[in-house]
């Protein structure tokens, strides 16, 4: 079931495909996702949900972790400098 974002991370940064996407894998925190989890837990255009994460792939704020036959599972690249500071950030807006 897909759910709408409308938080205040969401209200700030608007309601895009790539602030859902940033938002929904900062709530799911170090758990490892598939593209498939983020279309059907956020609503988003499939097509679109794949050029984000491509996007995130290359700027390296996600990475893959595994593979399963065709099936790959991301995580959050909590190393990555930009990723903490949106983290950070995600976490002072929430409370």
């Amino acid at each position: 079931m897909k759910t709408k974002t409308h938080t205040t991370f969401c209200e700030f940064l608007g309601h895009s495909p790539e602030a859902k996407i940033m938002e929904y894998l900062f709530r799911i925190k170090d758990k490892m996702f598939t593209f498939n989890d983020i279309v059907t837990a956020i609503d988003v255009n499939r097509q679109r949900a794949y050029e984000v994460l491509r996007f995130l792939l290359g700027k390296n704020f996600i990475k893959e972790v595994e593979t399963i036959k065709n099936i790959h599972f991301y995580k959050l690249n909590l190393k990555c400098t930009e990723v903490k500071s949106l983290k950070a950030f995600f976490e002072k807006v929430l409370k």
